[in-house]
């Protein structure tokens, strides 16, 4: 067995997303990727944590919600996402915001305000940042390349406009935030907004989250922290185990 009741050359049932293999014949997934089961579907479908050392993480969370997954000495991380009109899978983040611990005041957020985006997106530009909406201590952030520092809980913001050939040439935007605790990028993606036409192609644009540095990951608690860090945390929860089930999305909302 490569984990509890799973994998290895027995008559255990695959290791599930998250839950530790050494090749890709120990999990359901049929990819293991250092030491861990990841999902086989990639970033275009359900949410996706990017780990520093490039492993990735798919969860699912109630639709709508924003939900604490890591949370450091310093701040939380909270992520929300959508899916289609009466459904909960597949879902997309749309959402990513820091809390700080102390005061539980919401430092930094970064959204896809869909009335806006349908109205040709928020940037005004080729300088300023065209489909996330970003704000800083509550203060909007709109021009890219450009470095931004909170004086009160010292998260820094760098923006950025990459070019993508890969997806039609759009360019995408980067938010790379610096942190005490951790620092990660968010950045859109347009590649699959078709996924699921007819539903509006603006609300397909989603986010991906990619940690670019954990200085110490055993400061870090959550569910999510849980599955990115098996060398810390060798037998993750119940809870952080069932984000990996699409059940844990819950029921869909009633049409009104």
């Amino acid at each position: 067995e490569t984990d509890v009741d799973c994998g290895g050359p027995t008559d255990c049932p695959r290791c599930e997303v998250g839950e530790m293999c050494n090749n890709n014949g120990d999990c359901e997934s049929n990819k293991c990727r250092k030491g861990k089961c990841t999902s086989k579907k990639g970033i275009k479908n359900d949410p996706i944590l990017v780990a520093e050392d490039g492993s990735r993480v798919t969860f699912y969370l109630p639709v709508g919600i924003w939900t604490n997954v890591i949370s450091g000495p310093n701040f939380d991380m909270l992520i929300r996402v959508y899916s289609k009109p009466g459904q909960t899978v597949p879902q997309f983040i749309d959402g990513v915001a820091l809390e700080s611990v102390t005061t539980g005041e919401r430092v930094f957020e970064a959204v896809y305000p869909g009335v806006q985006v349908e109205l040709g997106g928020v940037g005004k530009n080729a300088s300023e940042i065209q489909y996330l909406f970003v704000t800083l201590d509550g203060a909007r952030i709109k021009d890219t390349d450009k470095v931004y520092r909170s004086k009160t809980s010292g998260i820094t913001v760098k923006t950025t406009k990459l070019p993508r050939e890969d997806r039609q040439g759009i360019f995408n935007d980067r938010i790379h935030v610096k942190t005490a605790d951790f620092s990660f990028n968010v950045e859109d993606n347009h590649n699959h907004q078709w996924d699921f036409d007819p539903y509006a192609a603006e609300k397909l644009w989603h986010t991906n989250v990619m940690f670019t540095n954990t200085p110490e990951p055993r400061n870090l608690t959550g569910p999510i922290a849980e599955l990115m860090f098996p060398h810390v945390y060798p037998h993750p929860s119940a809870k952080a185990l069932a984000m990996t089930s699409e059940e844990n999305a819950g029921t869909p909302a009633s049409p009104l």
